[in-house]
């Protein structure tokens, strides 16, 4: 309610008529204002203030405690009135969200039922078309994925299954089919045999015309029997009690002859087909008909219940079944059973309802699947591995077929049928490499990783490990070009752990140092080929791709354009320190793969770069090192020898530095503008004071170089 609750009313009741002691009487207009904030503090849901400040009013004025007690018992009234309120509102919100549960579970059954329905179409097409392989998988996946409850979808694929190479099981007429009658023309016994021995055990009294069916009801108290009388009334059923061998009562309602009948599994219904193409099904405790199944275009042979009791088969005249659902009393599909103009004298289902008999005139008696389970187990033992392409997938619409329930990925894992689950795997990949969103490419490529994945464990040859580091290996591309390049080293690491070729690997990490500007992984590569391969995939894809340079194809390149990049370009000057320490470490890896002395004279220059830059931060500690190891690399690098003197002077060790210029300043150092090393000295004391970097050595540095 978002307002304060009150104390219990027990409680509160308790307070209405506790005395107040230690607080005297006061002013009526005092009382006034008690009950004015009461009012108010009431009015706001402060329910406890509101009852505090009327109990003080109750004591400001004893004689009007009436008058009080009947606002306290308002105060609870209203309380009460909104705690109920706020239940009702609750029950309202629960009815409502249980409503809009239902509505979506509807909605969603009811897109199952469509989209099933759209694969059986598409399913009898390709039937049609004579692709039956495409047809039972399309009923397949809609039978696993999407409503197994589909009469559409059990019809296609009974359909595809006995499509054209049905081998119908050659076993003769079960022996119950077969029945004994008289001919008698003046009376017909009606008698009944054991199978085992086959002698008569006992007769019913005389029929007074020819007995055209009869049937047993499953607990075999009962027997339904009707001739071939036919009169105004229509023909009839007679209903017999085999205990007592008396009949019980009649049932009359079709227009025309009845050729056959059938108990229900629990002996209550009794279905009976005739000749004017109708099928009623008659309940035998009241005697009447339940309802009446109809469109039926030729008469009626046979009638079965299923062991279940969901379903009712109806044959006809035309070698036909149709399959009827007991709970709607709607026909659920139709099973041509034979090509040949012959009647369908016969069908029954098996135990299990799963299965289901029919018998043509002069035919073998066929059995017909009517499981989907059964259906798939019987196709997959056809040791046939077809399996949908992704293109196939595609074009029959089946990228949704997963998301149509979360245990569809699931599902599909456990299928055991590796092919079609790498090919829905490639689906996503490629639906992924399509997408133009992250998010959505990120969804794609972790769904087809994980089916790949489900493969790989079943598998032990390398190909589906190949694909799901094919698979990492685009998805950290896409990454890569995307504004979150940062986020791609995961599936790089995952790409390599697959890929056999190590010159993917190391194109990725190429790919990767260029676009975030991180360059662990080079640095912490020891093996000199490997080296050389990522140095050779940067320079060349890298340099390419996002550069508007020439290509180049050397390893220095990379090293003088990574130093470029930052040592140059970036400020403060501790960012050029730490950005070109990170191209030192590139450069260490070029001389221990490249020793010829052109790599050692670029190494070398760059080591004195980086002590200049070191001098302007006045770390001359540092400069010192990296001028040391520019000369143990070229011990006649020029620039490390300029830089020298200014180290040794930053540390205030004169003489040194004074030895330096003696020795150096006179000899020709060979640049634009700067023929001696005087020139070159006097140019870098210049530069140092310009970045704020002086000592006073300087000025006596200076006074030498002047001096000729």
């Amino acid at each position: 309610m978002g307002r304060k609750a009150v104390t219990p009313i027990v409680f509160c009741l308790f307070l209405v008529v506790l005395p107040f002691h230690g607080i005297t009487q006061c002013t009526p207009e005092q009382y006034q204002k008690l009950l004015q904030e009461a009012d108010g503090a009431a009015k706001l849901g402060e329910y406890n203030l509101a009852i505090a400040k009327l109990q003080s009013a109750k004591v400001c004025q004893p004689g009007r405690e009436t008058e009080v007690n009947k606002r306290i018992v308002t105060v609870f009234e209203k309380v009460n009135g909104e705690r109920k309120e706020a239940v009702r509102q609750r029950e309202r919100a629960e009815e409502q969200s249980k409503i809009a549960q239902l509505e979506k579970e509807k909605a969603e059954m009811e897109a199952r039922r469509i989209y099933a329905n759209d694969l059986a179409f598409k399913s009898q097409i390709a039937l049609r078309d004579g692709d039956r392989d495409v047809a039972f998988r399309l009923a397949e996946f809609a039978y696993r994925y999407v409503d197994a409850d589909n009469p559409k979808v059990l019809l296609a694929m009974i359909e595809a299954l006995y499509y054209d190479d049905f081998q119908p099981v050659r076993s003769p007429m079960p022996r119950h089919c077969f029945e004994e009658s008289s001919h008698n023309r003046n009376q017909y016994p009606i008698r009944s045999y054991a199978i085992e021995p086959e002698k008569e055990i006992d007769t019913l009294p005389a029929y007074d015309d020819t007995i055209r069916n009869k049937t047993v009801s499953p607990d075999g108290r009962l027997f339904a029997t009707w001739a071939d009388t036919y009169d105004f009334n229509g023909d009839r059923i007679d209903i017999w009690d085999l205990g007592t061998k008396t009949k019980l009562f009649t049932l009359a309602g079709h227009n025309y002859y009845i050729n056959c009948g059938a108990f229900s599994p629990n002996g209550k219904w009794l279905a009976t087909g005739s000749e004017d193409r109708t099928v009623i099904i008659w309940d035998i405790e009241t005697q009447r008909a339940l309802f009446t199944l109809t469109g039926a275009d030729d008469y009626i042979t046979s009638v079965a219940f299923s062991s279940n009791g969901k379903w009712l088969a109806t044959g006809y005249g035309h070698s036909s079944v149709k399959i009827w659902s007991i709970e709607t009393q709607t026909a659920l599909f139709t099973l041509n059973v034979s090509d040949s103009d012959k009647q369908l004298t016969y069908i029954a289902f098996s135990s299990d309802s799963k299965k289901l008999m029919t018998g043509v005139e002069d035919e073998p008696v066929k059995v017909w699947i009517l499981d989907g389970d059964e259906l798939i187990a019987r196709w997959h033992r056809r040791d046939c591995t077809f399996y949908l392409t992704y293109e196939q997938l595609e074009e029959y619409g089946l990228s949704k077929l997963l998301d149509v329930s979360p245990k569809n990925e699931c599902l599909l894992c456990q299928s055991n049928d590796p092919h079609q689950i790498e090919a829905f795997a490639e689906l996503y990949t490629i639906k992924a490499a399509k997408s133009q969103i992250l998010e959505n490419i990120a969804a794609d490529y972790a769904r087809a990783s994980r089916l790949l994945k489900c493969v790989i464990k079943g598998k032990s040859d390398s190909l589906p490990s190949i694909r799901l580091g094919t698979l990492y290996f685009n998805w950290a591309i896409d990454i890569l070009a995307s504004n979150r390049p940062d986020t791609a080293w995961e599936y790089i690491e995952l790409a390599c752990q697959q890929l056999p070729n190590l010159n993917e690997c190391l194109r990725l990490h190429a790919v990767y140092s260029y676009k975030t500007n991180d360059y662990h992984w080079f640095l912490a590569i020891d093996n000199h080929t490997k080296l050389m391969k990522y140095a050779s995939y940067f320079l060349v894809d890298i340099r390419s791709a996002y550069s508007s340079n020439n290509k180049v194809g050397k390893l220095e390149d990379l090293i003088q354009w990574h130093g470029a990049r930052y040592a140059k370009t970036l400020s403060p000057l501790q960012d050029i320190i730490s950005s070109y320490q990170a191209a030192l470490c590139l450069l260490e890896k070029q001389l221990a793969v490249d020793t010829t002395v052109a790599t050692q004279l670029m190494v070398a220059n760059e080591f004195s770069n980086m002590a200049l830059y070191q001098l302007f931060m006045a770390n001359s500690i540092a400069a010192e090192i990296c001028i040391h190891r520019s000369l143990q690399i070229d011990s006649t690098n020029k620039y490390a020898f300029k830089n020298l003197p200014p180290a040794f002077l930053l540390q205030g060790r004169w003489p040194e530095a004074e030895a330096e210029y003696h020795k150096w300043k006179d000899v020709k150092y060979g640049e634009n503008n700067l023929p001696t090393y005087r020139d070159a000295f006097l140019s870098d004391l210049n530069e140092l004071e310009r970045q704020g970097v002086t000592h006073p050595d300087f000025a006596r540095a200076r006074a030498l170089l002047q001096q000729k």
